[in-house]
């Protein structure tokens, strides 16, 4: 994890150096919120179509072009038990990665973002006890796009779909298995650049 932070914090000092239009705001805050839907069984098990939301922070290091760091929350309910019970799974964790957004003269411009995950997943039964973690294994990534729908010089709508996997390390009763998280998230954001 070490290893990351000290990447993406040389990679936001090199490239804040580049030169960038004077008439725009180089950062920006996001929230999103929204639904996902799995694309193939964690542990051999289905799961329902569940909700998220996720926080980040972007650096416009060219005109068109930023960078992105931020912390998400992801939750379904497996179909079927899993781990020998009725089970939510979450995972949490961090997303950093590029985004690009088309040069468009229009409100609603489009964009796609790439990047990396370093996220975890907790399997937790009806009453909330923690049955299964993965601790912070699971490296992934994702990619994605939408719009971006200017709604003054400082605010923006930002309506996307995103797909993510990754694979964590679940542990579970002393033994550790490895499983894959995939999803697509349909989501909406509000943009602040400031």
């Amino acid at each position: 994890m070490k290893r990351n932070n000290i990447v993406a914090i040389a990679g936001l000092l090199v490239f804040s150096a580049l030169p960038v239009s004077a008439q725009d705001n180089r950062w920006s805050v996001e929230i999103r919120a929204g639904g996902n839907i799995s694309t193939e069984s964690f542990a051999e098990v289905d799961q329902k179509a569940g909700v998220g939301l996720e926080g980040s922070v972007a650096y416009r290091v060219l005109p068109n072009l930023s960078l992105y760091a931020g912390w998400d929350w992801q939750h379904r309910q497996a179909k079927d038990p899993l781990f020998g019970a009725t089970a939510d799974v979450e995972d949490t964790g961090y997303a950093y990665g590029v985004r690009y957004l088309f040069p468009v003269d229009t409100r609603a411009k489009p964009f796609l973002r790439l990047g990396g995950l370093f996220n975890h997943v907790e399997i937790e039964d009806e009453d909330g006890t923690l049955v299964a973690d993965s601790k912070h294994t699971g490296q992934g990534w994702e990619m994605g796009g939408g719009l971006n729908v200017t709604l003054n010089d400082s605010w923006s709508l930002t309506p996307g779909v995103r797909y993510r996997r990754f694979s964590p390390d679940v542990r579970f009763g002393g033994t550790t298995s490895s499983a894959t998280v995939a999803y697509v998230t349909l989501d909406v954001g509000v943009a602040w650049k400031f």
